[in-house]
């Protein structure tokens, strides 16, 4: 089924079906990143995961905060309830929600559909490669004003490559290159 595999964060309050769960996700060659019975552990590894499944059993309060984080950021997600989208604030009143006794496969499904909703009809165009970029630091650095620094830098680094004759055909390739590489070198810089 899964195209692409993806780190999918698990949050899920009951164990017996998150183990169920994370056991299918696997067999579709995908990542689990938890499964998580506690929001706060969750969060701390959100900025590392491609796709969420959130059970809104566990700390709701909390749960919310961190799916607002997600969708700032571009990572799809699904939320597990048994009350349906009436359980959900306003601005998630568009998010699909699914039983939590659901099985693995309608969430990939959902998440994969995301996932390709997200990306730019034209993926070679600048916009795109900057949407690109831009959704990729959001995910590894904790804040926006950081992640924008990322890029910026990651940007003035490819006007100095590219001035000095270092530029590959697939520009989107490379620079997507370029910003995990000023990411492993420099990240920390561009926390402050």
């Amino acid at each position: 089924m899964a195209i692409d595999a993806l780190r999918v964060m698990l949050v899920q309050a009951d164990a017996v079906l998150a183990e169920r769960l994370a056991t299918e996700i696997r067999s579709y060659g995908h990542v689990v990143v938890g499964p998580f019975a506690d929001m706060h552990e969750a969060i701390e590894v959100a900025a590392t995961v491609q796709a969420a499944i959130l059970d809104m059993a566990v700390q709701p309060e909390t749960g919310l905060w961190l799916a607002d984080s997600l969708q700032r950021s571009d990572v799809p997600f699904v939320f597990l309830t048994e009350r349906g989208n009436a359980a959900l604030p306003q601005r998630f009143k568009g998010r699909h929600t699914y039983p939590r006794h659901r099985h693995a496969a309608p969430l990939l499904a959902d998440l994969h559909g995301q996932r390709q909703n997200l990306r730019p009809a034209d993926d070679d165009s600048l916009g795109a490669i900057a949407t690109q970029m831009m959704q990729r630091s959001r995910r590894i650095m904790p804040d926006d004003p950081s992640a924008e620094r990322l890029v910026e830098a990651t940007l003035q680094r490819a006007v100095a490559q590219r001035t000095a004759g270092r530029a590959p055909d697939d520009v989107g390739d490379w620079l997507l290159r370029l910003l995990d590489q000023e990411y492993r070198l420099r990240g920390r810089t561009h926390l402050h």
